[in-house]
């Protein structure tokens, strides 16, 4: 996981910069950003995934998600639905 710091090093910009720049581009701050490209990934693998005992922690470990109540909460906020229903979905 990249961190703002490194994209702050990497495009040679300040992190209010960075910050105006994502914030024009994509509407949201740097962090936000990582924060719905990281609970995207996490979706699309508990989509393909086969429902197993804490499988959900696990993949949410693989993207960096160590609090599962704050993991789960923001997911459910961008999904609006909790990250173990995804994983049922398959199921069925």
């Amino acid at each position: 996981m990249v961190t703002i710091p490194e994209l702050c090093n990497a495009s040679n910009a300040s992190q209010r910069t960075l910050e105006y720049a994502f914030r024009e581009r994509y509407g949201l701050t740097p962090k936000e950003y990582t924060l719905v490209y990281r609970l995207n990934n996490v979706r699309k693998q508990l989509r393909q995934a086969v429902p197993v005992k804490d499988q959900v922690s696990r993949i949410a470990q693989q993207h960096g998600f160590w609090h599962m109540g704050q993991f789960s909460a923001s997911y459910r906020k961008l999904f609006a639905e909790r990250p173990s229903d995804t994983l049922k979905q398959n199921y069925y």
